[in-house]
């Protein structure tokens, strides 16, 4: 409708953050932008109020000036990285192999991303408020850096060196990227994203089938839960600097069922190292994990495992991006709460919708779930709720959802009447006469 006065509208967040992105959103869609794309995608995010992003763009040429000054030649370190469609495979906790679709060029490729978030896409976010979190360190390497480190807790998935979190050589290299990446992009918002267990395996979500990459197709070998990754390793009798490495632990945490949870001591470590990888160049800076990583967790030893992280870190400094299936969100199970009730024993979170796989169209998603987005934390005292949003893995699809979805936290209640909602975006949208 036309403006007829100058009277001004004020409205109120539920929560500070209303969040966008899934690390598998920059392959499936973002990657193809060019600033034209982007700036109207940016503007489009200002407009919907969302003012938290990932912003990912880029970090090729980062990595390349890193593993550059460490010793990788220009072949070992452009075969390791994936083609555009790819690169989420290739960047971190989705490590399905290397070079498919590769190798990545640099000038035409790695050097335009690199100066499109420079140039363009962080000024942008910055000039709109929006917060761009950065990529940090998690430790997955190109395979040859074993040979340079042939002392180091490097284990090899393929053509992935997977860095112990806990061993010196992390954090030489968190360093040296932590300070290319803050020279290039600068630090003005302080978020990070930053993913995996930093235990020297491999990716969460990836079957640990002893099979090498190169002998069958990414698309054969199946996901598997966090939970199964986890159980299938064994550092049994391996000490360093005095912190047992068995991931479970077993006989020195005392647990009853769901009853009162003591954060794991190595994984308490292990998240201490990997923050520190951040903030040894940014005092400020603040860690988000994306959920998925402990999605089909259940049982105290693992609840150990997530308090381990979280409380590793300096409060307010953890943010887990909540992103389980179906968006009905892990902050409620029984197996990721504190004995005072506090979801993910007190961290900070933003409770997402994951509404989408593979970048895959389609009139998806379950709009009376997303109603209850954030009310129903918000209705159970959850004081660490920061923020809602979503996590898909591919964009433009679903206008209505994602319309209902940035609206959420400006609401104060979940809407009473589904139908009628549907009935005023068609209007707005389609011109569509309400009789």
């Amino acid at each position: 409708p036309p403006i007829i006065d100058n009277n001004t509208i004020t409205k109120y967040r539920n929560v500070p953050w209303s969040y966008l992105m899934n690390v598998c959103t920059h392959s499936y869609t973002l990657v193809w932008y060019d600033w034209k794309d982007w700036e109207q995608f940016i503007d489009y995010l200002a407009l919907k109020g969302v003012n938290n992003i990932l912003a990912l763009t880029g970090q090729e040429e980062i990595q390349y000036k890193v593993f550059s000054q460490i010793g990788l030649t220009d072949t070992e370190i452009r075969t390791w990285f994936n083609g555009p469609a790819f690169l989420t495979w290739s960047r971190g906790q989705n490590e399905y192999g290397n070079n498919i679709a590769g190798p990545l060029p640099r000038k035409s490729w790695m050097k335009a991303q690199w100066s499109l978030q420079r140039d363009k896409i962080l000024p942008r976010l910055a000039a709109l408020g929006i917060v761009g979190q950065l990529p940090g360190f998690q430790g997955n390497v190109p395979v040859q850096i074993k040979k340079l480190f042939p002392d180091a807790r490097i284990t090899a998935a393929g053509d992935t060196g997977w860095i112990d979190s806990l061993d010196p050589v992390f954090a030489t290299i968190a360093d040296l990227w932590m300070k290319t990446l803050v020279d290039d992009f600068g630090m003005q918002h302080h978020w990070y994203q930053l993913d995996g267990y930093f235990n020297g395996a491999t990716a969460p979500w990836l079957s640990l089938r002893k099979k090498s990459h190169k002998s069958e197709s990414p698309f054969d070998r199946p996901l598997t839960t966090a939970a199964t990754a986890l159980s299938s390793l064994d550092y049994s009798g391996d000490e360093k600097e005095g912190i047992h490495h068995s991931l479970g632990l077993r006989g020195k945490q005392q647990l009853d069922k769901f009853g009162t949870i003591h954060h794991n001591e190595t994984w308490y470590h292990r998240g201490a190292a990997a923050y520190r990888g951040l903030n040894r160049t940014d005092p400020d800076a603040i860690w988000s994990f994306q959920g998925f990583s402990f999605v089909g967790w259940s049982t105290p030893e693992q609840a150990g495992w997530l308090k381990g992280f979280v409380d590793s870190v300096p409060q307010n400094k953890f943010v887990i991006i909540d992103m389980s299936y179906g968006s009905v969100g892990e902050w409620k199970k029984q197996w990721s709460r504190s004995n005072d009730g506090a979801a993910f024993f007190g961290a900070s979170f933003v409770w997402t919708v994951l509404p989408n796989f593979g970048g895959v169209a389609g009139i998806k998603g379950d709009v009376n779930q997303l109603n209850q987005i954030p009310f129903q934390a918000l209705d159970e005292d959850n004081h660490n709720i920061i923020g809602s949003g979503g996590t898909p893995e591919g964009l433009n699809q679903n206008p209505f959802y994602y319309e209902f979805l940035f609206q959420q936290p400006f609401r104060t209640e979940p809407i009473s009447n589904l139908t009628d909602e549907f009935s005023r975006f068609a209007q707005k949208r389609y011109n569509v006469p309400d009789d």
